[in-house]
């Protein structure tokens, strides 16, 4: 029998939860109006979920995220030395995990005020070799890499990255070296940080428990996309079975 996953946010809610059932039982035993017992129970909570946060949930969050990142930064490394063993590549290649992430925020237009909400993807784990050493050293003329997102809601969806997460397929991209712009929807800081790849292969990562994206994984390399195999289905469905569905298992 498999014991249920909580998440920390699950545990620090549950928690929080917890702790309030036995002080509301303790607050009805003064001799408190309701108003007043409402009120001290809701002082008592809020006290206890702001320490809780500062001085356990958030620090758990971030040893957890860099454990993580950790352990997929070195997974990713094996996943370069597979895929060179299996096809023998010419070309050095580089890989990287883009996790989702959302913001929202107040507009203001002739109708009032609305909340925009955006998607985009992001770089959260990586890998790579070569001249160019790894993503996270890489400075793409004064355009960090791992900072540049690319937009998949609203659309259209930026670059491969972005249509295979919204298409939840693979996709190929490339460009000859002395281009210095993408043909799918990429902004100029886009093709500022990417300005060493001339090729990429992404493919969705999923959660075995769902068939909906959560992530993009990207293979790419400096050669034109005509020198490498990323096209190929058989190198594709590698990919997608052999690298991305485990890494859905580990987010």
């Amino acid at each position: 029998m498999h014991n249920r996953y909580l998440s920390p946010r699950q545990k620090f809610f549950a928690e929080i939860v917890t702790f309030s059932l036995p002080t509301t039982l303790a607050v009805y035993r003064f001799d408190l109006s309701v108003q007043q017992s409402i009120i001290a129970i809701l002082l008592i909570v809020v006290a206890a979920g702001v320490v809780k946060y500062i001085v356990v949930y958030s620090p758990r969050v971030k040893f957890e995220e860099v454990r993580r990142t950790s352990f997929l930064d070195h997974h990713l490394e094996l996943v370069i030395a597979d895929y060179e063993r299996r096809f023998d590549p010419d070309y050095d290649i580089r890989v990287n995990v883009m996790r989702t992430q959302k913001r929202r925020q107040l507009s203001h237009d002739d109708g009032g005020l609305s909340v925009d909400s955006e998607q985009f993807l992001k770089i959260a784990y990586c890998a790579g070799g070569g001249e160019h050493c790894d993503i996270s050293a890489y400075d793409g003329g004064g355009t960090d890499e791992t900072a540049t997102e690319w937009c998949v809601d609203p659309s259209p969806a930026n670059g491969s990255c972005g249509r295979a997460y919204v298409a939840n397929e693979p996709r190929v991209a490339g460009r000859d070296p002395s281009q210095t712009e993408w043909r799918h929807e990429t902004t100029d800081r886009q093709d500022r940080a990417t300005k060493v790849v001339n090729s990429v292969l992404s493919v969705p990562v999923r959660k075995p428990s769902s068939e909906k994206p959560v992530a993009v994984l990207n293979l790419d390399a400096a050669v034109p996309l005509e020198e490498t195999n990323f096209d190929e289905d058989t190198v594709q469905t590698t990919v997608q079975e052999e690298y991305a569905d485990q890494i859905g298992t580990l987010l």
